[in-house]
């Protein structure tokens, strides 16, 4: 996922600090999303990569449109 406003929609469902050296682009920071575990990927200053349980991944996907 990318885009200037991706860091705001991610702050509504997981508990990431884009602004952390630990969330800086090419680090990977370990977090959940409604209780299911969620590998974060930053990617670059306004893009990341979520890696999700199979089983999650359209729920999330959806979410994440409405959103």
């Amino acid at each position: 996922m990318a885009g200037p406003g991706i860091a705001r929609l991610l702050s509504g469902c997981i508990a990431v600090d884009w602004h952390a050296p630990a969330a800086a682009p090419g680090r990977a920071v370990l977090t959940s999303f409604h209780h299911v575990s969620v590998l974060f990927l930053r990617t670059g200053e306004t893009a990341c990569e979520l890696i999700v349980p199979r089983s999650f991944a359209r729920s999330l996907s959806d979410w994440i449109a409405d959103g």
